[in-house]
């Protein structure tokens, strides 16, 4: 009997994940069975056994690859070290979040909204999974949010910004605000525009954004 390389066993895995990120496609994470991916790859249970022993293990993976392709921190690194002010980093800031969620693909805002979903209906489920990520495969968003935060207060110490209120607070401010704009902008995108006649510009959400978070940070 042949030896099973590595390499194919990594190009199953992908046939499998691929197969996966279809179906989120077109029902929910939380509806999504062993039997849609066998359906999608035309591979028996059998063979999906062999690498996965259940529905969340696939979807573990499905999301460490989709957050292995996204990388925020680096970009907003580059953004402090050539802004000359606070200022400056969160326009910019706010500049490269409307720019990375254009380059997003449909399929992967789906997911995440999906991955929501799974939240508020099975909470131990999602923190299962997000437990049994690597710090390298979770959200890259959550990432930069604890980057923001840093650099935040470091300001604060420093006596450079005096918010009227907590780093934390801002931060929760800018998740709800970026995740509000995602979830519109995937709405809008899914319905041909229906929902705000084609008008909804995230850039211009975001550029608002950027306004509203100076007032808060400059107090």
């Amino acid at each position: 009997m042949p030896k099973v390389t590595e390499e194919y066993i990594a190009k199953k895995k992908k046939e499998i994940i691929d197969a996966a990120y279809q179906v989120c496609l077109e029902k929910p994470i939380t509806d999504i069975v062993l039997q849609d991916i066998t359906d999608k790859t035309g591979f028996s249970h059998g063979v999906i056994y062999k690498y996965y022993k259940d529905i969340d293990e696939v979807i573990h993976d499905l999301v460490a690859s989709i957050n292995s392709d996204f990388s925020y921190v680096d970009k907003w690194e580059k953004i402090c070290k050539e802004s000359k002010d606070w200022q400056t980093v969160v326009r910019k800031t706010c500049q490269m979040g409307s720019e990375l969620l254009l380059k997003m693909d449909i399929g992967t805002l789906k997911i995440s909204a999906y991955a929501d979903v799974l939240a508020m209906s099975d909470p131990d489920r999602i923190v299962s999974l997000e437990a049994s990520l690597k710090d390298e495969e979770k959200s890259p968003f959550i990432a930069l949010l604890r980057s923001i935060k840093e650099y935040l207060d470091e300001l604060i110490g420093n006596g450079v910004i005096h918010p009227s209120v907590t780093s934390d607070e801002i931060l929760q401010y800018l998740y709800a605000s970026v995740r509000g704009i995602q979830q519109v902008y995937l709405i809008n995108e899914c319905t041909g525009g229906r929902v705000f006649n084609k008008s909804f510009d995230p850039g211009k959400m975001f550029n608002m954004l950027s306004d509203s978070l100076i007032g808060i940070i400059g107090g």
